[in-house]
């Protein structure tokens, strides 16, 4: 493991597996309507998600998972771009908009808790600084990192799961008619 990684608990992070239902959805969309290449990328997004939430220490495979989400959002937005109507764009990169947004705010608030609560750790203000992270085992934890650690968790899997993969089937079922 990378020792300047925050790493969510492996029994947390496996909430996300509930998540899989509106990635499959979202590939039965995509394969309905003849995205193909989509569900292909979404199918590779489902293998390497649960390859990671199996061993989320594993930054290489953190890295290929990213890799694969980046992808499925620029095809979805392609797709937005060429296909959907024009009330269904505004839509989809509104919803794009908001999951980065979170994802971001998501990220800044896990560092600055993290960083916030471990005395050996700094915050530089112009930017969290990675340079004396050290990982703490599950012991270490207190409750309040650990609930941190749920509501971030809950948070991602609505505005990363949820979020990208609703809006943009629904987008396409309404551009495209039952």
């Amino acid at each position: 493991m990378n020792s300047r990684t925050v790493t969510c608990p492996q029994y947390i992070s496996k909430i996300a597996y509930f998540s899989l239902l509106w990635i499959f959805q979202c590939m039965y969309v995509s394969s309905y309507y003849n995205y193909y290449v989509l569900t292909t990328i979404l199918f590779g997004l489902t293998c390497t998600s649960l390859w990671y939430w199996g061993d989320n220490q594993n930054n290489t495979v953190r890295y290929i998972d990213i890799i694969f989400a980046t992808t499925t959002l620029g095809i979805k937005s392609y797709i937005a771009i060429t296909d959907f109507a024009i009330i269904y764009k505004y839509v989809w990169f509104i919803s794009l908009s908001v999951s980065v947004l979170s994802y971001w705010m998501n990220y800044i608030f896990v560092e600055y808790t993290i960083f916030a609560k471990y005395n050996n750790l700094y915050i530089n203000y112009d930017r969290l600084s990675h340079t004396q992270y050290t990982y703490h085992s599950m012991t270490e934890y207190s409750p309040d990192i650990i609930r941190m650690y749920y509501i971030s968790t809950y948070i991602h899997m609505f505005f990363i799961h949820f979020l990208p993969t609703v809006s943009f089937s629904l987008c396409v079922i309404m551009t495209n008619g039952l």
